[in-house]
């Protein structure tokens, strides 16, 4: 199974599924057999149903919530690959190259001048982003409880925290080992109003705004600097969206080449016992 932002996928055997296709027919899963199965799986691990179109984050999660659960379960080991090497061949063949296809990469990009890079808020949007930007910069997070992040299970337990409910001016010194020096950009991940957020900067000086908020556009962050470089959820899709020209022309090249590999295949064999596909 994976759970990611927009979707709940499961994948089942015939034999599990028929046991409990009442309870699948009757809830809002949508169900995928054999070849549609095969079709949509790669389609959604390439990218191709995701707002972004190339994104990689899916398939990211998808290698860290899938893949270890094939030890328990090894008659998927043989239809996973197959997915998974079609998804190799089409992120190769049509999205290597075309530029930065996931919020890191581009947050990354929008950040590069910048040496010290503050994130408001931890969640997966943060989690995602964080290893793009951990090898080129010092990187600190404003949390509300930052024991909870800094454990060892953390993915951000050897950065340093804030309190969001406190000023960074005020802590940049006490707290901070390193110190916030040069030019500091923030990251905003948290469902905070512009206005918290200015609180929690007060007079630091901020370089770049990255601001990942829903509301960013209906709320904008407004800064003291007129210099801050701001760039605000829908400038994000925008610049990734430039990235991939042609979307609707990569879209159906990319369909019509999935659903050619997917026949080649199942004349071979049937598709490996691979029946079902359960999205919620």
């Amino acid at each position: 199974s994976l759970n990611t932002c927009l979707r709940h996928l499961c994948i089942l055997k015939e034999s599990d599924y028929l046991q409990n296709s009442d309870k699948i027919n009757n809830s809002s899963f949508e169900v995928y057999k054999g070849y549609e199965a095969l079709n949509y799986a790669i389609h959604v691990l390439s990218g191709l149903e995701s707002p972004v179109l190339g994104e990689t984050e899916v398939l990211g999660q998808f290698r860290d919530q899938v893949l270890p659960q094939l030890q328990e379960k090894p008659i998927f080991q043989e239809p996973i690959q197959f997915i998974l090497k079609m998804v190799k061949n089409i992120r190769t063949k049509h999205f290597v190259g075309q530029g930065a296809q996931t919020y890191g990469g581009l947050v990354r990009k929008l950040l590069k001048s910048d040496d010290e890079v503050v994130f408001i808020g931890a969640g997966s949007f943060a989690e995602s982003i964080y290893p793009w930007l951990k090898p080129h910069k010092e990187i600190f997070f404003s949390v509300r409880d930052p024991e909870k992040h800094s454990s060892k299970d953390s993915i951000f337990k050897d950065s340093e925290f804030f309190k969001i409910t406190e000023s960074l001016e005020t802590q940049k010194n006490t707290l901070s080992k390193k110190g916030l020096k040069k030019s500091v950009s923030l990251v905003v991940c948290a469902p905070l109003s512009a206005a918290e957020i200015r609180k929690h900067i007060g007079n630091l000086k901020i370089e770049t705004v990255v601001d990942l908020r829903e509301t960013s556009k209906a709320d904008p962050l407004v800064l003291k600097d007129p210099m801050t470089k701001v760039f605000i959820l829908e400038e994000v899709f925008t610049e990734i969206s430039k990235a991939l020209e042609n979307k609707s022309k990569i879209r159906d090249s990319v369909s019509r080449e999935i659903k050619d590999s997917i026949n080649a295949q199942l004349t071979k064999h049937r598709p490996f016992g691979w029946d079902d596909i359960h999205v919620h």
